[in-house]
């Protein structure tokens, strides 16, 4: 079958309402901004800027034992982005979280959903490997439909994908710090 783009933005207003809720299990984890939640009250559709939505197909394997199959049906990594330095705002500093990478597995649905304040990013994230097209992002919208079921992320796939981001973001910031005067 295929997955439309109005399906798509469906599976991804319902991945990005799961995720703003889920945040607040947490006190001080809320990253979504309260406009961003406000305009998907009113709009029916996750923001457009600074978030990614991306889905996949993901079956662990039950022959492994429990302790090294992909155990969680939700993770969350909330983090604090700083802005930049050449960006033109040397002094700005931020004191709370502000991005976020999230992932969800139900039953076979793998969904990924990243956002962030930086411009820019999001939209241009790629995953690495495993993308060979197990990964499909649904938002910001692609217009094109998508097969399904895909091919399927494997348990070292979708550990990979649920930490790809923060680790990237880790890096950044231990390449800023060794890189402080």
């Amino acid at each position: 079958m295929r997955i439309t783009p109005a399906q798509q933005a469906v599976i991804a207003t319902w991945a990005g309402l799961k995720a703003m809720v889920a945040e607040w299990t947490v006190i001080g984890h809320v990253t979504t901004h309260h406009m961003q939640r406000k305009r998907m009250m009113w709009r029916r559709l996750p923001p457009e800027f600074g978030w990614g939505i991306w889905i996949g197909r993901f079956v662990t394997n039950p022959a492994k034992p429990a302790a090294d199959r992909y155990l969680t049906s939700w993770e969350s990594h909330p983090f604090l982005l700083l802005p930049d330095k050449s960006a033109g705002h040397p002094d700005q500093k931020a004191t709370y979280f502000n991005s976020n990478t999230s992932t969800q597995v139900i039953g076979q649905l793998f969904i990924q959903t990243l956002r962030s304040p930086m411009p820019n990013l999001i939209p241009r994230w790629r995953f690495r490997t495993p993308d060979r097209g197990t990964l499909f992002r649904i938002w910001p919208p692609s217009n094109t439909s998508i097969m399904w079921p895909a091919q399927t992320l494997t348990d070292h796939d979708a550990i990979y994908t649920a930490n790809a981001f923060m680790n990237f973001v880790l890096g950044i910031q231990r390449a800023q710090t060794i890189g402080a005067p």
